[in-house]
């Protein structure tokens, strides 16, 4: 596995890292930027790759696409690109496969469209008659490039943003609810999904009560309560899923068709919590929780090294063809490893690691998995989290190890290049990309009332959620803690200011801000997101200030 040839291939192919201090001028990051926009991100079409962009709306790094050949008398094939700004960009490739990188500096920002012919031997242009027209053409959104000093700036430390999100999540009343009578709040519609939502609580009082010690006793207390919590409400000693919670409590929201089912990428969240919560009380029963977790992971692995995505928890029946994207799965098998020296855990993880290996690492499918989106076909619902999350296990697992630095900083590119917006994603008549809806005027797509630069979910739902800013901010600093670029943090801070500049009076940082309804009201954002941003705007402040 240490020596698979994509590594070797992404070692000999990455660039060095430029060692700049932690201010680097504007200019220099401009320079820096200009470089890395040249990369085309994991072109199909290259050693048999498949093309993952089949349903990609916009790009930020030059595309390859997956066009037909010409005919046998072709030599090369020519490229014309028009752009928003109403100018035309010509270039002769040897393939009709090749990457836009040639001229893809110059495309405007916006609406554009390229179309690919045939060139023989006589220098003749000829169309290639392949229908339907995505064989020859494709449109496309130009996203635009990140901008150094472009981007307003935090309108208060991040340190101060920390404190007031913090204090808003501990003193909501759903908090409140939990601490006091040690059961989640009915009213918040989101406590439907104990395992996402409890986990999350879990973590982020871990966090509140390290920058807050006048409330440390108070936080630590709720995060023993939705920990006990989560252990009761698990699934029975014997049965198919032992000792799991529940993904749904109850027939709420996405509950109304998935009740009774459990998505196995949250038992690993649960995991991972009660691990946090070990390390920090040092009470046993939650290591032995943890371990319990990690037990029926290994119990229910199956010869691919991964697992279903949806199990019915009543008798294990498997109830789709979808595998789980394990990322967080071996991220939490390796954490459990870490504390507890038992070997199988790490084993378990490797064997999905392989996986992962052979599936994702080498056609490009970061499928979406969350608790209420539907299950599409390949390609169809891309999201950065899974990849993000292997970049991040990558960095941890193997520090130094120049080929997974390598992969690393593709999942990366590719993040900025299918979720990022640094701009408004939308012409003047307000056309542009468009969430799953389609329609420009729905409330999701009103652009002028999302906030920017932004990181948007996933296809199906492509609008700014804040953990995505979370998640791209977190990956960025693991790239630069592991190679010190200055973009890396520029970038980091780019989106953190995003966020904090959206935090409302009361403290809160609206997870779906493209709702105006949802802005102002904790109670109808999602916690989960709430506590992950707070941990990530902290990591960001520790390296801003070099804690």
């Amino acid at each position: 596995m240490e020596g698979s040839m994509i590594f070797k291939m992404l070692a000999a192919s990455a660039a060095v890292s430029l060692l700049m201090p932690l201010a680097a001028s504007a200019a220099d990051l401009e320079k820096l930027a200009r470089e890395d926009y040249s990369h085309a991100v994991r072109p199909g079409g290259v050693d048999g790759r498949e093309f993952w962009n089949k349903y990609s709306r916009m790009f930020m790094y030059p595309p390859a696409f997956d066009f037909s050949k010409g005919g046998p008398d072709t030599v090369k094939y020519r490229f014309t690109v028009f752009d928003s700004a109403g100018k035309t960009h010509v270039f002769d490739a040897p393939t009709s496969q090749s990457s836009l990188s040639p001229v893809w500096h110059d495309v405007a920002p916006g609406q554009a469209w390229v179309y690919v012919s045939a060139v023989d031997k006589n220098g003749k242009v000829r169309g290639i008659p392949d229908w339907p027209r995505d064989r020859f053409s494709r449109t496309f959104w130009r996203s635009a490039p990140f901008r150094p000093g472009a981007y307003p700036s935090a309108p208060r430390s991040y340190a101060e943003a920390i404190q007031k999100f913090g204090d808003e999540i501990f003193e909501r009343s759903a908090t409140q609810y939990f601490l006091k009578t040690g059961k989640p709040d009915p009213n918040y519609t989101h406590n439907c999904y104990p395992a996402k939502m409890h986990s999350a609580l879990i973590q982020g009082m871990l966090g509140y009560a390290t920058r807050r010690p006048d409330r440390a006793a108070q936080a630590l207390k709720l995060a023993r309560i939705a920990a006990d919590y989560l252990i009761s409400i698990s699934q029975p000693k014997g049965t198919p899923l032992e000792y799991w919670p529940p993904t749904y409590a109850d027939k709420r929201e996405a509950g109304a068709i998935r009740y009774g089912q459990n998505m196995l990428i949250y038992p690993s969240q649960v995991g991972a919590a009660y691990l946090a919560l070990y390390d920090r009380v040092k009470d046993s029963k939650y290591l032995d929780a943890a371990r319990r977790i990690g037990d029926t992971y290994i119990k229910l692995q199956e010869k691919d090294g991964t697992w279903p995505l949806l199990v019915r928890e009543s008798d294990g029946k498997v109830l789709n063809d979808n595998r789980v994207q394990p990322t967080g799965v071996i991220t939490f098998l390796e954490k459990l490893y870490r504390a507890c020296g038992d070997e199988k855990y790490r084993v378990c993880g490797d064997k999905a690691f392989a996986w992962i290996e052979a599936h994702p690492l080498k056609d490009w499918f970061w499928e979406g998995q969350f608790e209420d989106a539907p299950l599409c076909a390949k390609y169809e619902n891309p999201s950065k989290h899974p990849a993000c999350e292997l970049a991040l296990y990558l960095l941890e697992r193997f520090p130094g190890d120049k080929g997974r630095l390598a992969i690393a900083r593709e999942i990366l590119r590719y993040a900025e290049d299918q979720f990022v917006c640094w701009e408004k994603p939308c012409a003047a008549n307000g056309h542009g990309i468009n969430t799953f809806a389609a329609v420009p005027s729905a409330q999701e797509n009103r652009y002028n009332d999302w906030f920017y630069p932004c990181v948007l979910e996933q296809y199906v739902y492509y609008v700014p959620i804040d953990a995505s800013n979370s998640k791209l901010i977190r990956t960025y600093l693991a790239l630069y803690r592991a190679e010190k670029n200055p973009l890396d943090l520029a970038k980091a801070r780019a989106l953190a200011d995003a966020l904090v500049r959206i935090q409302r009076p009361s403290g809160y940082i609206p997870t779906e801000y493209a709702k105006a309804e949802k802005r102002n009201n904790p109670l109808q954002g999602w916690l989960n997101c709430s506590c992950y941003t707070l941990s990530v705007l902290a990591e960001l402040d520790a390296v801003v200030n070099g804690k």
